[in-house]
């Protein structure tokens, strides 16, 4: 690059013109979220999804431990006796 401007020196409206634009994008870019602070949020939110599932497969595992039809099926078998 310094072959391409050699002897093309800025002006100065053109510095005050970079100068404001690189303020734009300062005063910009300060508003978005880092990349660091996504991968933390994705992280924990897979981490609440996982710790709910396994908790509902704790309660719901308790809930059903036979079959609906089990007390009808030992009713007969004992009444045959």
């Amino acid at each position: 690059m310094q072959a391409a401007y050699a002897g093309r020196e800025l002006s100065a409206q053109e510095i005050n013109a970079l100068a404001a634009f690189f303020q734009q994008v300062e005063k910009a870019h300060a508003g978005q979220m880092p990349r660091e602070t996504a991968w933390k949020m994705f992280a924990g939110g897979s981490g609440g999804v996982l710790v709910l599932v396994a908790l509902f497969s704790l309660i719901g595992g308790r809930r059903k431990q036979r079959c609906v039809n089990q007390d009808i099926y030992d009713r007969q078998a004992k009444s045959e006796y």
